[in-house]
């Protein structure tokens, strides 16, 4: 019996944070009700960031502006990898990343290769699955 496998180009991520850095809070929408409650519960303190009553992501507490970058990103000390402080909480945007090809082209993600572009919408979807199971932002 031939046993059919499917290919799919897309990099395993390497943590490069640019998915982080370019998304620029103002793309990202706001927490979900669940985000809302999961963060009260556990962990108040994501919640400056994301103020009420819209929950937008990421909200600066001092200046009341848009982040320019998530302000859970850290670069690895020696590194040129990030990894996400809040990694276990992340709202579901950042749980759900990425969305498609053109937010991944859009961010300069790692995590393309040349042939991913060709990909029918079939691929793509079983791709990005694969890659947010595997995630370790």
């Amino acid at each position: 019996m031939a046993w059919i496998t499917e290919v799919f180009l897309m990099k395993p991520c390497n943590l490069c944070g640019k998915c982080c850095k370019y998304g620029e809070g103002a793309g990202l929408g706001s927490a979900t009700k669940g985000d809302v409650i999961k963060w009260q519960k556990h962990r108040p303190d994501i919640l400056e960031y994301a103020p009420p009553p819209l929950h937008d992501l990421w909200i600066s507490p001092i200046t009341g502006d848009d982040t320019r970058r998530c302000p859970w990103l850290r670069k690895l000390p020696k590194q040129n990898s990030f990894v996400c402080r809040i990694h276990e909480f992340s709202p579901d945007v950042c749980r759900n990343y990425p969305m498609d090809i053109e937010q991944m082209v859009a961010d300069k993600c790692e995590m393309l290769e040349v042939d991913d572009i060709n990909m029918n919408e079939s691929e793509v979807r079983a791709a990005l699955s694969t890659v947010r199971n595997a995630a370790t932002r």
